[in-house]
């Protein structure tokens, strides 16, 4: 293992696969404080050892990257996993593609599992052509929203595709983006408002442009933003950020040597600012999150650092995008990093897939850092280590915030508004939750639905388990104009 840097150490790290080729595109961590990875197995596929069709590939690990239980799912062609999200009920959901079953040549592969990774519900969707899902999120009312690409009516250009489903995958509606070129859609998130936002590439003018897409509840467009140089440039990742804004990563190609490309928006998709990161050689940022601090952390890949022919990528940066560390991760071969996301306790597990480790082709790689020590709050996670997560976003916020809350048993939940003289404004949960991950939106109104002067508001989320166990989280709110 080959690190640069000296801000963030490994704890540990692990390979998963066979001798086949197995790769991880997508990383949780779960209600339970262990990992869920998606990907992508020839080694353990239906057709093993018979060519080169892999299936999806599903694994949960404990904290330390021991494996529980691995999964596939497909059939005899080609399925690959691209995306994976904790369901409220504590299991899984999962987008990619099928070539095995479906109406096309390649269909959106959806499928459902309990928290044992057993399928509950597997679906398709797509036409004639070749249909992938990307990137896959639980949104509020229990349903899907899924975004990836479509060949309409099989012709050879691809669309931005945008699929809503309810909480069984059927389809309540479908939408396509782009022109008369290709386009593609990698990544979705639910926003405070209710709609999404959409991030991919458009292509346009001989080149790719970031492409990012707002909309409503619906689908329907609010407004579409390109960004980018003379040259190719995508976006892979999207993140809603606690100012109501976006923050979005891919590559730029402006001299012909990809960077990493960090583009920071407003609520309406006007630029901010924008950073680039990297060197002489190929580097590609695939995920970004914002930080407990305000900050970003993005994972990727580099050939322009470390030691192999690609490394996995690690930056962080403030919150106004000026670089603070990087570091690499692997060995003498090709690892790319592809999916990060920030611990309970403060640091890092990346996922993606390693060449120079492992027993095979390459092999499904999995990065824990250590915490994070820039993070401003880590003193304050550390005295609540073990308790579930809070938080809400944005914040501070003008129409609407979103309240995030991630259980570790079934409990009876409170969560209630107070005004500073301690005043019960609101109650906004008072029932029995599953264990897993759930959210709730809060418009800055009263009981009554009348909306609350400006100010700061303190949220207050009470638990208490089946085995009689408490918990309390405050958390403060600031309500603008």
């Amino acid at each position: 293992m080959v690190k640069t840097g000296s801000h963030m150490d490994t704890s540990w790290t692990n390979t998963y696969g066979g001798t086949g080729d197995d790769r991880g595109y997508a990383v949780q961590q779960t209600s339970d404080n262990n990992y869920i990875i998606a990907g992508s197995t020839t080694s353990f596929s239906l057709r093993s050892g018979r060519g080169d069709s892999a299936d999806v590939y599903l694994i949960n690990t404990d904290s330390v990257g021991n494996t529980i239980w691995t999964k596939t799912y497909g059939g005899t062609g080609d399925d690959g996993g691209n995306s994976v999200y904790q369901t409220s009920d504590g299991g899984y959901i999962i987008t990619g593609y099928t070539n095995s079953y479906g109406a096309g040549r390649s269909d959106v592969y959806l499928v459902k599992t309990n928290a044992d990774g057993d399928t509950n519900w597997t679906r398709t969707y797509g036409g004639a052509g070749n249909d992938g899902g990307n990137s896959v999120y639980q949104t509020t009312d229990g349903g899907y929203i899924i975004t990836g690409y479509t060949y309409p009516f099989g012709v050879l250009r691809s669309d931005v595709y945008l699929i809503k489903t309810n909480s069984n995958g059927d389809t309540s509606w479908t939408k396509t983006f782009g022109g008369i070129d290709n386009d593609e859609g990698f990544s979705v998130y639910q926003t405070t408002d209710g709609g999404y936002i959409i991030t991919g590439y458009t292509y346009r003018i001989d080149q790719n442009d970031v492409y990012l897409i707002k909309t409503d509840a619906n689908g329907d467009t609010i407004w579409t933003k390109t960004y980018g140089s003379a040259k190719d440039d995508e976006g892979y990742s999207v993140y809603q950020t606690s100012d109501g804004g976006y923050i979005i990563t891919g590559y730029t190609n402006p001299f012909d040597n990809y960077d990493v490309y960090l583009i920071k928006t407003d609520a309406n998709g006007n630029v901010l600012w924008t950073e680039t990161y990297g060197g002489q050689g190929e580097d590609r940022g695939h995920c970004v999150y914002q930080t407990t601090d305000g900050g970003y952390i993005i994972t990727g890949y580099s050939n322009s650092y470390g030691d192999g022919d690609y490394d996995v990528y690690l930056i962080r940066t403030d919150g106004n995008g000026t670089l603070l560390f990087t570091d690499t991760y692997g060995g003498s071969r090709d690892d790319k990093g592809y999916s990060l996301y920030q611990t309970s306790d403060g640091g890092y597990i990346i996922t993606g897939y390693t060449n120079s480790f492992g027993v095979g082709d390459n092999d499904v790689f999995l990065i824990k850092t250590e915490p994070d020590e820039i993070s401003s709050i880590q003193e304050q996670r550390e005295s609540t280590r073990g308790s579930p997560l809070l938080y809400s976003m944005p914040n501070p916020f003008k129409d609407c915030t979103k309240i995030s809350y991630t259980l570790t048993t079934r409990s009876v939940v409170c969560i209630a508004i107070y005004n500073l003289l301690g005043q019960k404004i609101k109650i906004l949960v008072d029932d029995w939750k599953d264990a897993g991950v759930h959210e709730i939106l809060w418009d800055g109104t009263d009981k009554t639905a009348q909306k609350l002067p400006c100010g700061i508001y303190f949220l207050k989320l009470s638990l208490s388990s089946a085995e009689g166990k408490n918990n309390t989280l405050l958390g403060k709110l600031l309500l603008i104009q």
